[in-house]
């Protein structure tokens, strides 16, 4: 630290020579210059003695501040080690744990398999039912906002129905009548035509009467003419049976001209058959009628059940069953 200059101040070990005086040369300057350099020696020693406190004092700060980082780095590796180890007991723990139920799970697979089918066909049922709720929810949403146009429609609904009600009334006493009347048609129709076969039947009765009569006068009339006639040859007998037999193909030809009873009722029974057509058909269109009559109904209470529903919603009325509560 100290400055090694050649002072120009030189001690005789000699001070009591002659020469002594002569060799020290200027005394006082040199006396000056050796004050200030102790001068600065003695600001550096000061200097140093300050400051080298100060450095030990940072120096042992920074000791101890590293001495408590590397403490609390070791506390907290001991921590992290024991969290390290209950944590990987409890992944060993839950490891053995997951294999147990995997085993379970793959001994029961095959009845899960199935419930889990089953919930599937369930849940897209389900999912279809919520859908078609949605829609109908949404038809309700819109039937809101046509409330008045609903009503009106309702309305409408009401007086086509009691309308058709009265019309059906209505046609079902001309049923009645129309079938009474067919009844009277269809009974005096087959009274009259039973009358024409019957006065028919009577006249070939009649005339067969009259083919007996005038036959059995020809055959009186012959056999008196034989009588008479003793000497008749053959030839006249065999045309005489001839003619005999002529009349009767006659009397066979007469007989399957008239009409025949079979004949009768299968004309009859044809008859019927369409008569029933006929009442048969218009029974079905009065069902048909009744059909529709009954589905306006259901549609119509349908709407009154909705609009029901829709105006409780709209005015907080409770459903029946049902209690609302509120704070008090």
């Amino acid at each position: 630290m100290m400055e090694n200059r050649k002072s120009g101040f030189k001690i005789d070990m000699n001070d009591e020579g002659p020469n002594s005086y002569i060799r020290t040369g200027h005394d006082p300057v040199q006396k000056r210059i050796e004050a200030r350099r102790l001068d600065k020696i003695n600001r550096r020693i000061t200097w140093i003695s300050i400051l080298l406190p100060c450095l030990v004092c940072v120096i042992v700060l920074a000791a101890y501040l590293d001495l408590k980082k590397n403490f609390s780095s070791t506390n907290n590796t001991l921590e992290i080690k024991t969290f390290t180890q209950n944590l990987e007991a409890r992944l060993t723990a839950l490891a053995g744990q997951y294999k147990k139920i995997e085993e379970s799970l793959n001994t029961k697979e095959n009845p899960y398999n199935e419930v889990f089918l089953a919930y599937e066909t369930t849940t897209g049922a389900l999912e279809k039912s919520l859908q078609e709720l949605q829609n109908r929810i949404n038809d309700i949403d819109l039937a809101k906002a046509d409330k008045t146009q609903m009503e009106t429609s309702v309305n409408a609904l009401k007086d086509e129905i009691q309308k058709l009600s009265e019309n059906m009334a209505e046609a079902d006493k001309a049923a009645a009548q129309l079938n009474s009347q067919v009844k009277e048609q269809v009974d005096n129709q087959v009274k009259e035509q039973i009358k024409a076969i019957s006065s028919d039947i009577q006249a070939s009765r009649d005339e067969l009467k009259k083919l007996k009569e005038k036959m059995s006068l020809e055959l009186e009339e012959s056999l008196a003419k034989i009588n008479e006639s003793s000497g008749v040859s053959k030839q006249d007998i065999d045309l005489l049976s001839s003619e005999i037999k002529k009349v009767k193909k006659d009397v066979i030809d007469v007989l399957a001209d008239t009409i025949d009873r079979k004949t009768l009722n299968s004309e009859l029974g044809k008859q019927d058959r369409i008569y029933k057509k006929e009442i048969d058909f218009i029974v079905k269109t009065l069902g048909d009628k009744e059909d529709s009559i009954r589905s306006l109904k259901s549609s119509v209470q349908n709407l009154e059940t909705r609009i029901k529903t829709l105006s409780r919603k709209q005015m907080g009325i409770p459903e029946p069953g049902k209690v609302l509560e509120q704070d008090l």
